[in-house]
């Protein structure tokens, strides 16, 4: 093993608490924020926490009289997605900024990480 590598898995091993602490408040941080996902030109808004929870659904006045419900209701299952994958961006860049402080993001598989987030 590379001296370098064994060094940085030896400071994370010794520091994995303080580690642990920073990814739960990178986590806990984008829980607590709202994203935002659109669709039909901003006329449906649907907001989410990071976990995807949903906060809440607008859709407008002049979208309502101008499309059916079925229109609609897509509508609002896509703003819904777009706010969920903005949520998951959000918990994934924050989670590779912990891992870039700690000097280790590089040990991190890439698409693994996107497959987590």
């Amino acid at each position: 093993m590379n001296a370098d590598l064994h060094a940085r898995l030896r400071q994370l091993t010794d520091n994995h608490a303080a580690f642990q602490q920073q990814v739960a408040a990178a986590i806990q941080a984008a829980r607590d924020e709202d994203f935002v996902g659109t669709a039909l030109d901003g006329g449906v808004t649907v907001t989410v926490s990071g976990f995807g929870a949903l906060r809440s659904i607008e859709i407008g006045t002049m979208t309502k009289r101008g499309h059916d419900n079925a229109t609609l209701g897509d509508a609002v299952v896509d703003a819904v997605h777009r706010a969920e994958a903005n949520a998951r961006s959000a918990v994934r860049d924050r989670i590779s900024a912990v891992l870039h402080e700690s000097g280790i993001a590089d040990l991190v598989d890439a698409e693994r990480l996107q497959r987590l987030f």
